[in-house]
């Protein structure tokens, strides 16, 4: 699949205000299965200086400082990307996925700790979510099993909600309303996997969604690693695992190491409004064609 993405990010704020330090990350992220063909990234005001770097997850990021006093923040952004994933699951698992919980050799859990870490643990009496995950139909017979159990079982229980408030719900307080956004059911289904011994980590990026409707939002999902096959993309919010119609732009053990944007202002009494605009248009052509 090719994709033409425009994506406009505009803080105003109610009173010019010295714009500190920032990093952006909204260029799609390149490697198997995804690859940029275009990407065009343009700032206003124009900044003092840009550089272009690896933040600590890994995700490439724009850090960008400004001088002087400004009434808003416009970042426009415009990427094709070209999909190619149709089959997420192209890989032979190995041994360590057969029964939960997953065995990771030392050297593996070292690496992974952070995506490892159960932010929200059990008592040892159990809770919700560990009553989910013992109910899980075919949740013995392997981790890939279990772990697209517990992404169909969140789609199928958990309802979908747009929240424009900030922040990401607790796992629990998902599961216990029944509904939340897309980010908090990533961060549900991460913590699930991760009680699983799986590795997991989040994502924010786009996802193909409603072909029929111009305007986008942002999406979240969440990555899960098995030894044999990577990282691997679980998306609870459609059921789906990732393939062709998703597009990474970050990736973190936690929401906010995935943040498109990361920054402050500085300005007395000030106050700021975001506003955003994010087109998608989606085609099966060859861009080798002339």
């Amino acid at each position: 699949m090719i994709y033409r993405i425009r994506h406009l990010t505009r803080y105003v704020y109610s009173r010019p205000v010295f714009v500190e330090p920032q990093q952006v990350r909204l260029r799609p992220r390149c490697g198997p299965g995804v690859g940029l063909l275009d990407f065009d990234l343009r700032l206003a005001p124009d900044p003092a200086g840009t550089s272009w770097i690896k933040d600590a997850a890994g995700n490439d990021a724009l850090s960008v400082w400004f001088d002087g006093l400004t009434p808003s923040l416009e970042i426009m952004v415009r990427a094709t990307v070209q999909t190619s994933a149709v089959n997420p699951f192209d890989y032979l698992p190995g041994a360590e996925a057969n029964a939960p919980p997953l065995v990771l050799s030392e050297n593996d859990r070292e690496l992974l700790a952070p995506c490892l870490l159960q932010r929200h643990p059990a008592p040892p009496e159990g809770d919700e979510l560990d009553r989910v995950l013992a109910a899980l139909p075919g949740g013995k017979t392997s981790v890939q099993a279990c772990v697209l159990s517990l992404n169909q079982w969140i789609f199928e229980n958990i309802a979908k909600t747009v929240r424009t408030e900030p922040g990401v719900l607790a796992p629990l307080d998902s599961l216990r309303r029944g509904r939340g956004a897309c980010r908090d059911l990533a961060v549900l289904f991460m913590e699930g996997v991760r009680r699983m011994g799986v590795p997991a980590r989040f994502v924010s990026g786009y996802q193909e969604g409603d072909p029929d409707k111009k305007e986008r939002d942002l999406h979240a999902w969440a990555e899960a690693y098995f030894p044999g096959g990577g990282w691997r993309g679980f998306d609870p919010t459609h059921g789906l695992a990732a393939a062709d119609r998703h597009i990474p732009l970050a990736h973190g053990p936690a929401p906010s190491d995935a943040a498109p944007l990361t920054g402050a202002f500085r300005g007395t009494n000030a106050a700021s409004r975001l506003e955003h605009s994010i087109e998608i248009a989606a085609s099966k052509e060859n861009p080798t064609k002339p």
